[in-house]
C-alpha cells in the first residue's frame, strides 16, 4: 500500500474512533509521529509535513509553519545567511525538541562562530519524517528552493530508496541542482542511515548508501557519509535513545551534535559555506 495511503487510512481512522492508535501494533509505534504528516500535492510527492501544526507527541512540542516547517514562519533580512535543511526523522528531530535537532542547532552556533562572517544565521527545517528518499528530494525541490536559502543541506535515509533506481534518484537531485544553481544555493547531500543500524554494524543497508552517493555525484552535489564517519570517527554517548513501550527509536541529543560537526565541517572543507557568503 502507497504511503499516501496510508496516512489517508490513519486520518479517516482519527475521524472515526478518535484513537490512532493500532490494536496491535507490529513494531515501533510511529503512528503518533505519522499525524504530523498529510497527503501532499506537490508534483511526484506522496507526504510531506503538514502547515500551521501545535502538537504535543510522545511529550514533545512539535510546532510547523507554513511551509510545514518544524518551527515557526521564518523571514529574515536579505543579509541572512538562509539554511535549509530537508530530509527524515534524523533532521527533523523525531523524540526531541526542535533546538536540538542538528539544523536550529546549527544555525545557533554559527550565530556565534566566525565561520559565519559577522552574518546573522537562519534554518528553516522542511523535514518529512518517514519519508521516503524521492519524497524528501521532491520537498527540497518544490518547498524549500521557494525560501531562496543561501546554502541547502539534503540528508538521503538508505532505508528510505524503496526500491529507486539510480535514474530515478539522480534525475531530480539534476532537477535540484539546477534550482539551486539558479538562486545561487549551494547543496550538500547528507547519505545516512538509523543510527541503530549503524551502532550494531549493520551493513546490509550499504549497498543503498552507495546508490544514494553515486546519484548525487552524478548529479554534481557534494557528499557527506554519515556511516563512514562514524567508523572513522565514533563519537561519545549513546546516538539511540532508549525506547520504552512501542515509542520510536530516534537520536538523541549527542548524536544531533555529532551530526551538527560533521555538517559544519563539510560544508566549511568543500567551500559550500564560504561561496555563499561570498556570492552575496
Amino acid at each position: 500500500m502507497r504511503l499516501a495511503a496510508c496516512i489517508g487510512l490513519l486520518f479517516a481512522g482519527l475521524t472515526a474512533c478518535g484513537d490512532p492508535r493500532p490494536a496491535t501494533p507490529p513494531g515501533p509505534d510511529t503512528s503518533a509521529w505519522r499525524a504530523c504528516l498529510r497527503p501532499s500535492a506537490l508534483p511526484g510527492v506522496e507526504v510531506e509535513t503538514a502547515p500551521h501544526l501545535t502538537l504535543e507527541v510522545e511529550g514533545v512540542p512539535v510546532v510547523t509553519g507554513s511551509l510545514g516547517q518544524r518551527g515557526p514562519d521564518v523571514d529574515p533580512p536579505e543579509s541572512t545567511v538562509r539554511l535549509a535543511a530537508v530530509g527524515g526523522a534524523l533532521t527533523f528531530g523525531v523524540g526531541l525538541p526542535a533546538e536540538e535537532a542538528w539544523p536550529h542547532a546549527l544555525a545557533a552556533q554559527l550565530n556565534h562562530s566566525m565561520l559565519s562572517g559577522g552574518k546573522a544565521v537562519a534554518a528553516l527545517d522542511l523535514s518529512v519524517p518517514f519519508a521516503s528518499a524521492r519524497d524528501v528530494i521532491g520537498v527540497a525541490l518544490r518547498r524549500a528552493t521557494s525560501w531562496r536559502p543561501w546554502l541547502m543541506v539534503l540528508e538521503l535515509d538508505a532505508s528510505t530508496t524503496g526500491g529507486a533506481t539510480l535514474e530515478d534518484l539522480e534525475a531530480p537531485l539534476n532537477e535540484l541542482r539546477a534550482a539551486a544553481q539558479a538562486i545561487e544555493c549551494g547543496v550538500l547531500v547528507v547519505v545516512t542511515q538509523p543510527f541503530e543500524r549503524t551502532v550494531a554494524g549493520d551493513r546490509s543497508l550499504a549497498a543503498e548508501q552507495q546508490l544514494l552517493l553515486r546519484a548525487a555525484d552524478r548529479a554534481g552535489l557534494a557528499t557527506l557519509e554519515l556511516d563512514e564517519d562514524y567508523r572513522a570517527r565514533p563519537p561519545a554517548g549513546a546516538l539511540v535513545a532508549e525506547t520504552r513501550d512501542q515509542h520510536v527509536p530516534h537520536a538523541t541529543a549527542d548524536a544531533q551534535r555529532w551530526v551538527l560537526e560533521r555538517v559544519k565541517q563539510r560544508l566549511f572543507h568543500t567551500g559550500l559555506l564560504a561561496e555563499a557568503l561570498g556570492s552575496r
